[in-house]
């Protein structure tokens, strides 16, 4: 599942979508005050659970390219909900999540920036 800021929601997007990665024992609910921060400014915003946390399917917490591979689904449904012509992403990562961030623009283009907040240096 998939947070979504309202305007979003709405099928009424913005130019710039935040998708925003949660670090490691996180969840979307520690971003809820950045993301309506973010909407009362008419940015929008999505945030995912990461693999093995929140209310993620998978059964054990992973980094890297398991954890690239959720934002990579969850650009893929934002381009299904706004377009491919309309969609410019920015990833913001907290901790392991900005580790994903920087490893998702490396293999999706559709990715245009990363905001990394106390992210890793490398990942091993």
């Amino acid at each position: 599942s998939i947070y979504l800021s309202p305007n979003l929601a709405k099928g009424k997007p913005s130019p710039v979508f935040y998708l925003l990665a949660h670090g490691r024992k996180g969840s979307r609910a520690d971003l809820s005050t950045l993301m309506e921060m973010m909407a009362k400014r008419g940015l929008d915003c999505a945030a995912v659970p990461m693999p093995g946390q929140d209310d993620s399917p998978e059964g054990q917490i992973s980094f890297g390219p398991n954890a690239s591979d959720v934002l990579v689904r969850a650009v893929d449904y934002l381009e299904e909900k706004v377009g491919k012509e309309r969609l410019n992403v920015v990833v913001i990562g907290f901790d392991s999540g900005a580790a994903a961030a920087w490893l998702t623009s490396t293999r999706d283009s559709r990715v245009r920036g990363v905001v990394s907040v106390n992210g890793y240096a490398e990942l091993d």
